[in-house]
């Protein structure tokens, strides 16, 4: 019984510094929720909204990025295809469509699984001479290994472009978006 008053007491006697410590818990949970809300808010994606704003991307990723990620940009916007779909394509794919007089690109969607046609007479000729060039069976790849660029990168690329031609609240979904 004496053991459990001792115990009791010490309790006591360290109490306000318990309160101290789960205040101090409680803040640093509250802040990084606060902080995590914060950061959703900064990563709002828009659309391109003017014919301006797409040129000077255009410009800007012919002058500061690989030609890669300009074919990506110019195949997102005129597709309206999901970047992750876009990275799926195969150089092959591209290539040979060349003999055929309708220009048209059969795309199994990621997201929803579905068989999409896409027409991309306007912006053939510059996809099919970068698909000549490319050594890699796939039509984005990376520099490192034989796989295509990952959407994180694709992102990192993307936002480079539009620090450089000044159009703000860039993202992948911003290639969806043009489209629409």
């Amino acid at each position: 019984m004496q053991k459990i008053k001792n115990n009791f007491f010490i309790l006591v006697q360290h109490l306000p510094i318990i309160y101290i410590k789960i205040y101090f818990i409680i803040q640093f949970f509250n802040r990084n929720i606060l902080d995590r809300e914060n950061m959703k808010a900064e990563k709002d994606v828009q659309p391109i909204r003017n014919q301006q704003q797409l040129d000077d991307m255009k410009w800007a990723l012919k002058r500061h990025c690989p030609e890669r990620d300009y074919i990506l940009f110019l195949l997102g916007c005129e597709t309206g295809l999901r970047v992750g779909d876009l990275l799926r394509l195969p150089t092959h794919q591209i290539l040979a469509l060349k003999g055929k007089q309708n220009k048209i690109l059969r795309v199994k969607e990621g997201k929803t699984q579905k068989i999409r046609d896409i027409y991309i007479a306007n912006c053939f000729q510059e996809v099919y001479a970068y698909a000549q060039n490319v050594q890699s069976a796939c039509l984005f790849p990376s520099r490192k290994g034989d796989s295509s660029i990952t959407p994180t990168q694709a992102y990192r690329q993307l936002n480079k472009a539009a620090e450089y031609a000044g159009v703000e609240h860039v993202g992948n979904h911003t290639l969806l978006t043009f489209f629409c």
